[in-house]
């Protein structure tokens, strides 16, 4: 199955002739499986908090990916694909993350 591209405005995407507030400005959101895969800005991103997250068609959050790094703070800056969904982190790292339940499943250092 193929990732559609959303549309996103601030904080808000729209698809299907809706609109969905999120918590954080977008930078990029694609529906998969059912599903809408958010990378939220990065300047808007915690340590405590990840700021890709995937959320059901309601806007509820269904997971929020794990960091690579807890040692450290970090944040994802670019999604490079979505099947699978694959992640830039700021501490240089790809990172494989399911998208079942956001957890990474495979990381690859690249500095």
């Amino acid at each position: 199955m193929n990732a559609e591209p959303l549309e996103f405005a601030g904080d808000v995407i729209r698809f299907d002739d809706r609109s969905i507030a999120t918590e954080h400005p977008v930078e990029s959101a694609y529906r998969v499986k059912g599903r809408i895969v958010v990378l939220y800005d990065p300047d808007s991103a915690t340590a405590e908090i990840s700021n890709l997250v995937c959320l059901d068609l309601n806007g509820r959050v269904l997971w929020r990916a794990e960091y690579p790094r807890v040692d450290r703070e970090d944040y994802y800056y670019r999604i490079k694909s979505i099947e699978p969904l694959v992640a830039y982190s700021f501490t240089s790292f790809a990172c494989e993350i399911s998208l079942d339940n956001g957890r990474i499943v495979k990381r690859e250092f690249f500095k």
